[in-house]
C-alpha cells in the first residue's frame, strides 16, 4: 500500500513509502506542497479533497477513481483506491493528512475488457440464435419438402401427368373447391 504523511493546511510532504514513489514516478522533496510536486492534477478533485479532509476532519475514502499523471512526460490514466484521514498530534492538535492508496488500474482496465467481451460474446450469440433460427425454419420444411418429391416421383411412376407442389389440407382443399365451384 502506497502512503504519503502530509503536514499543514498546505500538505507538505513529510514522508512517502517507496511504494508511493514508485506509483507517482519519483520521490516527492520533503518540504514540497502537493501543488509544488503535482502541477499536473490542476483541474482534478484531489487538492479539494484534500483541503476538504484537513479543515472538516471528515475522511474521505475512494473506489476506482480515475487520475491523470503525468509519469516520464506522458499523461496516464489510473485508477486508485485511496483514503485520505487526518493526522493529529498526542496533544489532539491537527497534524496534517495521512494518505493511504492501492493502485487498481490492471483490475479496473482488465474489468472493463471482459465487460467489453462479454457484450461482444452476447451480440455473437445473438447472431447465432438467430441463424439457428432460420436454420431450424429450414430444415422444418425441408422434410416435407424432400417427402413431396418422393410423392411426386410416385405419382409420375404411377402415370399421373400432375401433381400439387405444395402439402394440401383436405378439408381446405374441399372448403376451396366448394367456394370456387359455388356448391353448397
Amino acid at each position: 500500500m502506497a502512503v504519503a504523511l502530509l503536514e499543514g493546511p498546505d500538505h507538505v510532504f513529510k514522508h512517502t513509502n517507496i511504494l508511493y514513489d514508485r506509483l507517482v514516478g519519483r520521490s516527492p522533496r520533503d518540504g514540497a506542497t502537493v501543488r509544488e510536486e503535482f502541477p499536473d492534477l490542476e483541474g482534478q478533485p484531489f487538492f479539494d479533497l484534500l483541503d476538504n479532509v484537513f479543515r472538516t476532519g471528515v475522511p474521505y475514502i475512494a473506489k476506482e477513481a480515475p487520475i491523470q499523471l503525468e509519469l516520464d512526460g506522458k499523461k496516464e490514466e489510473h485508477f486508485l483506491d485511496f483514503n485520505y484521514s487526518l493526522r493529529v498530534g498526542l496533544d489532539g492538535a491537527v497534524v496534517g493528512i495521512s494518505a493511504t492508496v492501492i493502485d487498481v488500474t490492471y483490475q479496473v482496465t482488465g474489468l472493463k475488457l471482459i465487460e467489453a467481451s462479454t457484450r461482444k460474446l452476447q451480440a455473437a450469440q445473438v447472431e447465432i440464435d438467430e441463424k439457428k433460427r432460420k436454420l431450424e425454419i429450414i430444415f422444418e420444411n425441408a422434410t416435407p419438402a424432400m417427402a413431396m418429391v418422393e410423392e411426386r416421383d410416385k405419382c409420375l411412376e404411377a402415370g399421373y401427368t400432375d401433381f400439387l407442389s405444395k402439402a394440401i389440407d383436405r378439408t381446405k382443399l374441399i372448403e376451396v373447391l366448394k367456394n370456387q365451384l359455388n356448391l353448397d
